[in-house]
């Protein structure tokens, strides 16, 4: 993955204790078929190594790590807001992964659209210990009011790792995560 100043996607994953799924995480990130991927790592303050092995794998995934001691999810993600500079934002939580190609995917998907200030994909829920699939969520091209139904009614899911985010909308607008430590996400998804 090359980094410039002009990079597609800037992902941006929080991270605490986290040194049994980080490696997993970051190697979902380099099998996407796109070059210019900016990946930020933002960490809370990990005991169990997290960092340890994140700074291992720093070259192979043209990684940037910054330690934030304490700090929530929402306030890490902020963190790395201020460091992106990437077209389009992405979030991934660090026991996260993107399904192989999936990225390609989805920046052929924005850039033929017109490059949207938002972007939702789809996404699977899996248990992490057997990898089962516990739940698929699917999204397709609706109307308008089709997707403000869907916000409404919890389809929409406020969680901030199944879009891509213009980055444009966080520089106009000022748009940050709240610092609270619990549904930091749904106070994030109604600014956005």
């Amino acid at each position: 993955m090359i980094i410039d100043k002009r990079a597609f996607f800037s992902i941006i994953i929080p991270s605490l204790n986290s040194a049994s799924c980080i490696e997993r995480c970051l190697s979902s990130i380099s099998v996407q078929g796109v070059q210019n991927v900016q990946v930020i790592l933002v960490d809370g303050g990990s005991s169990d190594g997290t960092m340890e092995a994140a700074k291992a794998l720093e070259k192979n995934y043209q990684l940037t790590t910054i330690v934030a001691p304490g700090t929530s999810q929402g306030e890490a993600r902020n963190i790395g807001l201020e460091h992106a500079v990437g077209q389009y934002i992405l979030f991934l939580d660090s026991d996260d992964i993107f399904i192989k190609g999936s990225l390609k995917k989805l920046e052929d998907a924005i850039v033929e659209n017109g490059n949207p200030e938002l972007a939702m994909f789809s996404f699977n829920f899996v248990e992490s210990d057997t990898r089962c699939l516990i739940k698929k969520f699917r999204f397709s091209r609706r109307r308008c009011v089709d997707a403000l139904n869907d916000f409404f009614v919890g389809r929409f899911k406020s969680v901030p790792w199944n879009k891509a985010y213009r980055s444009d909308i966080f520089t106009l607008h000022g748009i940050r995560f709240p610092a609270i430590k619990e549904q930091e996400d749904l106070v994030f998804a109604f600014d956005v």
